[in-house]
């Protein structure tokens, strides 16, 4: 029995992903803005956190799919933990 990994799923995760914002990163592209494509494993809000420290970015611009709040309260929201932990700007667009 072979045990599968999140890290073994990354290559195939970065593919899939490279592909389905391919137009938007050539959108961005014909624009003049530089982009960056990564695919991180773990909670969405903590990676978001973790990469904006590491890259010591000025400024996050989140999307907020506006559940309900009752959905917010009992799953939480990606959108409200990066604006609870990050320490920079957070930008929530709707």
């Amino acid at each position: 029995m072979r045990l599968l990994f999140l890290h073994d799923l990354q290559p195939a995760s970065e593919e899939y992903y490279e592909g389905r914002f391919r137009a938007m990163k050539d959108k961005a592209s014909d624009a003049g803005i530089n982009t960056r494509f990564l695919v991180r494993i773990g909670h969405p809000a903590e990676q978001i956190v973790l990469l904006a420290n590491e890259e010591a970015v000025d400024a996050i611009v989140i999307g907020h799919r506006g559940e309900s709040f009752l959905q917010r309260w009992l799953l939480g929201s990606v959108a409200k933990r990066v604006l609870s932990y990050a320490n920079c700007t957070v930008v929530v667009v709707r």
